[in-house]
């Protein structure tokens, strides 16, 4: 059984004044509004991992993440979000020259981390409102990577069955080195999320 992970998501720090706004008295005449609240990210197919950031401006949120965020073991950098894809698989005889590749079973598992922020009751609904939409462009540029493996990790199974049970191994190892291969490709595609939006501030 082999495991497979990819590490994603790297963005720069830059530095934002937050306007502040004086509190005003309430008009008992005008309709209430709804708070604005801090969307979490949901991916289907993927295992969400959250880490906690606190703050109440945009440079401290910045630098949550610059210090919470995952690390990765390779490089040793915090990255904003990460995304960890695995694929395993067996079959009768695994290892042998007497096997029965027709019964293989492939499957995957995937996660994703990413921030969470909880403003506070008195937070800047801009601030919170610019948290939101770069969420949403961090969940669509994670989502691409996620659907990339969901799509074509039945590939594996097709690759090691038309191998023979001493070559289905590396066949399998070869066609994650494909698809890892396409998920750098996205990334440069995009900028690592940039082009999609999926930079703060």
């Amino acid at each position: 059984m082999r495991k497979f992970l990819s590490a994603l998501m790297a963005l720069g720090f830059f530095s934002l004044a937050c306007r502040l706004s004086l509190p005003t008295r309430a008009d008992p005449s005008a309709p209430t509004q709804v708070p604005i609240a801090a969307i979490s990210i949901q991916i289907p197919n993927a295992t969400m991992v959250y880490y906690e950031i606190s703050g109440s401006t945009v440079n401290e949120l910045r630098s949550q993440m610059n210090q919470q965020g995952p690390l990765d073991p390779i490089e040793g950098g915090h990255y904003d979000a990460r995304t960890d894809w695995y694929i395993s698989w067996t079959w009768p005889g695994y290892g042998s020259s007497d096997c029965d590749l027709s019964k293989t079973t492939v499957s995957y598992d995937i996660k994703v981390t990413v921030p969470h922020w909880e403003p506070a009751s008195n937070a800047d609904p801009k601030l919170i409102e610019q948290w939101n939409h770069y969420l949403n462009n961090l969940s669509t540029h994670e989502q691409g990577h996620v659907d990339s493996i969901v799509k074509n990790y039945p590939r594996v199974k097709d690759a090691i069955q038309q191998s023979a049970c001493l070559t289905a191994e590396q066949a399998a190892q070869d066609m994650l080195n494909t698809f890892q291969q396409a998920n750098t490709a996205y990334d440069v595609q995009t900028k690592h999320g940039e082009t999609q939006g999926a930079i703060f501030p």
